[in-house]
């Protein structure tokens, strides 16, 4: 019993190191936080978005250069992604344009923290493949979320935003389908969507048009030339059909019962 004891606290002992071991760099984990601007959770394509971030609670012991990534593209060839403000003299002003940027603390004055401008629009949502020698084209689209930003400090993840670009194509061929409702089309709406599903894009969107433009007659003709508008009337005429029907059938009754009694 007290050898089993005495490995019990052990056990116990070595557990609670190994639980202050993992909460000593927490301590020095750094963070980020968005100072100006707002994040949405979706992006246009081609939409342009302006926000401020602030890098902070980290120590230049610890962390050798932070990496800062992005999916946003260059609003203009004058105009960078990325702005460090007073830091920017510090940094390749080349690589202030790319998606992609490595900072390097020793390079940098001391600072307890640092802002970064990020300024960008969202990427167009689409690829295009022919099919040689033919002239089919296939269409691809973006799949998943990317990225607003995504900040690494020594190879690790320490925040990352990320939005749903909205593809323009999509959405307008979601929009035409909804625009179908006739329940005896459901099954061509299966098909186009398929047809949709497999890159042939323009197709499905003509064909989901002009099934969105098809619609019922609010009237019918009589004998090609009479247009009824109102059911009243249509059951009116059904109705003068039936005793039509009715009486020359009587006629013809009373006419073959008189023949038959001569």
């Amino acid at each position: 019993m007290r050898r089993a004891s005495v490995i019990f606290v052990l056990s116990l002992f070595v557990l609670s190191l190994l639980l202050i071991l993992c909460q000593i760099p927490n301590s020095y984990a750094s963070q980020v936080e968005v100072v100006s601007g707002s994040l949405p959770e979706k992006l246009h394509e081609g939409e342009q978005i302006n926000f401020t971030i602030e890098v902070s609670d980290y120590r230049y012991e610890d962390t050798k250069y932070f990496n800062l990534e992005t999916n946003l593209l260059l609003i203009s060839d004058d105009q960078p992604i990325y702005d460090f403000g007073e830091l920017n003299k510090y940094v390749n002003s080349r690589d202030r344009y790319k998606q992609n940027i490595a900072l390097n603390l020793s390079s940098l004055p001391r600072k307890d923290s640092i802002r970064i401008s990020i300024a960008g629009k969202a990427p167009g949502g689409e690829s295009l493949i022919k099919c040689e020698p033919t002239d089919v084209v296939i269409t691809k689209f973006q799949k998943g979320k990317l990225k607003l930003y995504e900040v690494d400090a020594n190879g690790k993840v320490v925040d990352v935003k990320l939005f749903e670009l909205v593809i323009y194509k999509k959405e307008k061929f979601d929009e035409t389908m909804q625009q179908i409702r006739w329940e005896e089309l459901d099954y061509m709406k299966q098909e186009v969507r398929k047809l949709f599903d497999r890159g042939m894009v323009t197709d499905a969107q003509n064909l989901a048009s002009q099934m969105s433009n098809i619609k019922y007659s609010n009237h019918l003709l009589l004998l090609g030339i009479i247009k009824i508008k109102n059911s009243i009337w249509l059951n009116a005429i059904f109705i003068f059909l039936i005793l039509v029907s009715f009486i020359i059938g009587y006629l013809r009754g009373s006419s073959l019962s008189d023949r038959e009694v001569r």
